[in-house]
């Protein structure tokens, strides 16, 4: 093996690790939106990426409350960095969401249709009770109802 091999194997195995880092996912949702008149179908999942609360959450009731506070809308209680992914598909267009830091129940984030990260949208993402609401950058509000 060459070099410059065992050199780019590194670097892929470092790219692949740093697009798929996951925190702790807390909760797992069904949902349901429009956007730009289509009607989509999907699921948006919310992970925990920094907590810093008093007890720690090694413990599945301490999970399942901050769970709640999610579907509750009270993220805005959950002393930490929340991290918010969402994959979507309606009348053969994929649509993918994604909000890397989201404090206090808010964070902005992208809206990528069909893959094309080169035209995303960019938005204001609020997690509300009952799902997710985003305000794009042209002032669009796109409602996410959530199960």
């Amino acid at each position: 093996m060459t070099l410059r091999f065992l050199f780019a194997a590194f670097v892929a195995a470092i790219m692949v690790t740093a697009t798929h880092a996951q925190g702790l996912l807390l909760s797992q949702m069904q949902c349901q939106a429009n956007y730009r008149g289509v009607p989509f179908q999907g699921v948006i999942q919310i992970q925990l990426f920094q907590y810093s609360g008093a007890t720690g959450i090694g413990a599945s009731g301490e999970r399942s409350q901050l769970n709640l506070l999610i579907k509750t809308g009270r993220a805005n209680e959950i002393p930490g960095t929340l991290y918010m992914i969402g994959e979507f598909i309606g009348a053969g267009v994929y649509v993918n969401i994604e909000a890397p830091n989201i404090v206090a129940g808010q964070g902005t984030g992208s809206i990528v249709v069909n893959g094309a990260a080169h035209r995303a949208t960019y938005a204001t993402f609020a997690l509300v009770e009952g799902g997710v609401v985003a305000v794009t950058e042209d002032g669009e509000r796109i409602e996410y109802i959530c199960q």
